[in-house]
């Protein structure tokens, strides 16, 4: 039998003000389904308790005689990565060869025409982005991105872009 607590204690030790105030809703809600009050509760940390996480126990008196101690404890779930990709990042088997445009525009360049063709990107041997006419900027251009085959078959895929690549 669980030891009584004397009758209008209300007390939480330990656990972070909401854990109490849930702790007491729920004693309070057993006792109305059951027909009766609660007279007293003491609900204690017995594990480090925090906002995120703990372990506390709980002893109830009921205005039915009946004294309950149990134990309970709570675990919120970590955030999701923000702006984390899912999966690898796509890469080329060969690097591209950069021709009169910056390293991040050519390559996204390069990975657009490569998935453009449907061939096992393993078999490219050689990539090269270049702008033509001239000149291309961080948000405008046009060009060609040239892919070699393993085989030597050459595949001129074009380009342009506005406002970004």
């Amino acid at each position: 039998m669980a030891p009584a607590v004397a009758p209008g204690t209300r007390s939480c030790i330990g656990l972070p003000q909401a854990t109490c105030e849930q702790a007491f809703q729920e004693a309070d809600a057993s006792a109305r389904a059951r027909g009766t009050v609660v007279l007293g509760i003491a609900v204690r940390c017995s594990a480090i308790c925090t906002d995120a996480s703990g372990e506390a126990e709980r002893s109830v008196t009921y205005g039915d005689g009946i004294s309950e101690q149990n134990s309970f404890g709570w675990q919120q779930a970590a955030p999701a990565p923000v702006g984390q990709p899912v999966g690898p990042k796509p890469s080329l088997v060969v690097a591209p060869t950069c021709v009169g445009l910056g390293a991040e525009t050519c390559t996204s360049q390069a990975m657009d025409a490569v998935d453009s063709l449907d061939v096992d990107p393993g078999l490219v041997v050689s990539i090269v982005v270049r702008c033509v006419p001239g000149p291309c900027t961080s948000t405008t251009g046009d060009g060609e991105t040239l892919i070699t085959l393993d085989d030597g078959q050459v595949t001129n895929v074009g380009w342009s872009y506005r406002g970004g690549p």
